[in-house]
């Protein structure tokens, strides 16, 4: 009941391009947030304190409601191209990519960092044969290493997944 209200600007740019057999969006962005609201974990000893009336214990992790000042930039972008016609199939590639980098700002005794549950950069790239009667597909989407986390993540790997339709 104490929160302020969450307000944000933002900023954001677009590119569409599209043309026979080819086509390009993207966009990059940039929000200023004050009063973010977010989750932050909180001690044990502090879970067990609000408990305490109930008698209960604790054992799972406790996240308390916060507010900060906070920036998030990324883009994304997607793109398509036809490589062949061949019969009656078209030959397709494509692209996709999106990045976000979000921080909280340090202030009202509360330390700045990464906002939780970001994800990492991701890069997808696919083939397809289009037809009337068939489609086939293969992709790979590749999802980076995310190290940029909040106090009560842990890291994740990266991987590659690899995908096939038909």
């Amino acid at each position: 009941p104490d929160f302020r209200l969450e307000k944000s600007w933002g900023l954001e740019g677009t590119v569409h391009v599209h043309g026979d057999g080819f086509s390009f969006d993207g966009s990059a962005y940039y929000n200023w947030f004050s009063n973010y609201i977010f989750e932050n974990q909180v001690a044990p000893g502090a879970c067990q304190a609000a408990a305490a009336p109930s008698g209960r214990d604790v054992d799972l992790p406790c996240f308390q409601y916060a507010q900060a000042d906070a920036r998030y930039f990324g883009f994304e972008a997607d793109a398509s191209l036809r490589l062949a016609t061949v019969g009656n199939y078209r030959i397709n590639a494509d692209f996709v990519g999106d990045y976000v980098r979000a921080t909280v700002k340090s202030s009202n005794g509360i330390v700045g960092g990464p906002v939780p549950r970001i994800p990492p950069l991701r890069l997808l790239g696919g083939l397809e044969a289009q037809g009337d009667l068939l489609t086939g597909r293969v992709e790979v989407e590749h999802v980076f290493e995310q190290d940029r986390i909040a106090a009560f993540e842990t890291p994740t790997s990266d991987y590659t997944l690899v995908n096939a339709s038909l």
